[in-house]
This record gives C-alpha cells, sequence and structure tokens, in this order.
C-alpha cells in the first residue's frame, strides 16, 4: 500500500468515474469523517458533473450527442478553454461499465490538437453504447478495459462527436436527436 493520502486519491478517482457512470446512483465518499464527495442521483450527467466539480468547471463544458450507425455517445466534454494536466479528468463508459482505453484517449487528443497546449488535456465524459456484440468485456482481469470489435468505427464516432461540437459549439449537434439520453 501507499500513503494513506495516496491511496485516498486513488479511492476518490474510482469514485468519481464510477459516479460519472451512473448518474442515476447517490455516491457519497466520507473520509476522515468529511464528505469529500456527493453526488444527487438524479439521472442527469449534468447533475453529477456539477457536484463533483462544481458551477465553475460546468459553465466550461458542452454537451455531446452523437449516433454513427449503431454506436451512440452522450455526454460532456470541455471547452479549450478548460485544460488539465493529466488524463484523469477523462472518464469513459461503454455499455455502462467504466473503462480505460487508450484508444478513446488518442480519439480525444486528436479531436482536441490543435486547441491544446502540448502536455494539457481535455475534461470528458463521455457514454459510448455499442452493440454488446461488438464488445469484448473479457480483456482485463478486473474488466477496467473492453477490446472492440471495430476499433476504427469506435475511434471515428468519437473523434466526429467531439470534433463536430468544437468547430460549432453553438449548433446542437446534429445527430442529437437520434440519441436523447438522460444527459
Amino acid at each position: 500500500m501507499k500513503s494513506a493520502a495516496a491511496e485516498s486519491s486513488h479511492i476518490h478517482e474510482v469514485m468519481v468515474k464510477l459516479a460519472l457512470s451512473r448518474p442515476d446512483v447517490t455516491f457519497r465518499l466520507i473520509n476522515n469523517g468529511r464528505t469529500s464527495l456527493h453526488t444527487p442521483g438524479t439521472g442527469r450527467l449534468s447533475d453529477a458533473l456539477l457536484a463533483l466539480y462544481g458551477p465553475d468547471t460546468v459553465r466550461e463544458l458542452f454537451s455531446v450527442s452523437y449516433c454513427e450507425g449503431d454506436i451512440r455517445i452522450n455526454g460532456y466534454a470541455a471547452k479549450p478553454s478548460l485544460r488539465k494536466g493529466s488524463r484523469q479528468w477523462q472518464s469513459f463508459n461503454v455499455n455502462h461499465r467504466v473503462i480505460g482505453s487508450r484508444m478513446l484517449n488518442r480519439a480525444v487528443d486528436n479531436a482536441y490538437q490543435t486547441l491544446l497546449p502540448a502536455g494539457t488535456h481535455p475534461l470528458v465524459a463521455l457514454q459510448i453504447e455499442a452493440p454488446a456484440a461488438h464488445v469484448d468485456v473479457n480483456v482485463h482481469p478486473q474488466k477496467a478495459e473492453v477490446k472492440f470489435q471495430d476499433e476504427r468505427s469506435i475511434f471515428k464516432a468519437v473523434h466526429a462527436a467531439l470534433k463536430e461540437k468544437l468547430m460549432n459549439p453553438e449548433v446542437p449537434s446534429s445527430t442529437a436527436a437520434a440519441f436523447d439520453h438522460s444527459v
């Protein structure tokens, strides 16, 4: 085990990712008698983001809603004005499963490529839905990673979803009506 502070930080990070993957569940983390995380469980990702990051951060986010064939993406991503020093602020869930994915990180990086200084990353909370038959969850012992049958399609969809909004932030997503999830 690492120091108490390091372990506490790791637990907090896991709880944030879980809370973003399940905005319909109330999460509360109490550390040393102090509430360090509390989400309302309203089912709206925007409410979970507000509880986790506060109004100043939420004002710097835009909603993402995109549909390409049988791939659906919704969530929130940061305007280029909100930069973070690590990818810790990026959260992905696929079919309601919290995952880590270098490929998804690359898709985000490519979408923001010319908009952020080197070494900075956007805050992203994306929920991706794909047919279960196209997602292999048995590639990681803790089920923290998945393998997509067609990684290129997922990469392109995430990249396009973000790029569409980054290039036209005031225009609603062209595919928003196709996927009206409780964001």
